[in-house]
């Protein structure tokens, strides 16, 4: 029924919390672990070995030759899914709800007109202490569509469902994105409606090695900036003036 879609590299301090956190689940369905270990330094992969050796029937592992940084390491778990729905995590966050897919699936099964469902996380440290605070605002919608994703991207990383037939066809400008989760969440969108689930089943790790903490608020404004003009080549004709509008808004935006 779900195939659950990993994405690790150099997570040997969080990635056992996170394979643990999917075992976890308790569904009425089976579903599959799909690892793409993208050629870590450190003891990632042995892990990731560890787990498949221990879960041969559950969990598949892909692994990089070299260190590719690129959107393949996603889009090859996806071409390998299996399932009627695919999952996401990357290796240094975690589920907190052993109901997370079950919940997520009903909701799927009873709208048809959904390519996404999507919960909230909260936020911790690098030891996992809890900062207080959740990803999602409360006044978020409950359903989003194409041209409201556009505004921003409001799913965290380790809580979307996405239905596997609204990423059967990855157009090859995904891969040229140096983000992955909101673009791709834009493809899906041109299949389906987004729902919010108002539920906290996951949460989203802050650390200094992590993609967006890295870098500073200038270089993520030049990236958010950056991003806007992609949508605009990529995305239909129709929503080119609205994109636009938004690039303008968020380049505008005090916090940067």
């Amino acid at each position: 029924m779900v195939s659950v879609v990993l994405v690790t590299y150099n997570h040997e301090a969080y990635l056992k919390e996170a394979i643990e956190s999917i075992i976890a689940q308790k569904t009425r369905f089976n579903f599959e672990i799909i690892i793409s270990e993208d050629c870590s330094t450190d003891s990632t992969r042995d892990i990731v070995e560890s787990y498949v050796s221990t879960y041969p029937k559950a969990i598949r592992a892909l692994y990089s030759k070299e260190n590719l940084n690129t959107n393949e390491v996603t889009t090859r778990a996806i071409r390998a899914a299996r399932g009627k729905y695919i999952a996401f995590l990357d290796g240094d966050d975690y589920w907190t709800d052993p109901r997370k897919l079950q919940l997520q699936v009903r909701a799927m099964q009873q709208d048809p007109e959904l390519s996404i469902t999507y919960h909230n996380a909260r936020q911790v440290d690098a030891d996992g202490k809890d900062l207080g605070k959740l990803q999602v605002r409360p006044e978020t919608f409950e359903v989003y569509d194409l041209r409201s994703m556009l505004m921003c991207n409001p799913i965290p990383g380790a809580s979307p469902l996405i239905r596997a037939k609204a990423l059967q066809d990855i157009p090859a400008w995904f891969h040229d994105f140096d983000i992955g989760d909101w673009p791709l969440y834009l493809i899906a969108a041109q299949h389906g409606l987004i729902q919010y689930l108002d539920r906290i089943m996951c949460v989203y790790r802050i650390h200094p090695k992590g993609y967006w903490q890295s870098v500073t608020a200038k270089d993520q404004a030049r990236r958010v900036s950056l991003t806007y003009d992609k949508f605009a080549e990529v995305m239909p004709k129709e929503y080119e003036r609205h994109i636009r509008a938004w690039q303008r808004y968020w380049e505008r935006y005090p916090w940067w």
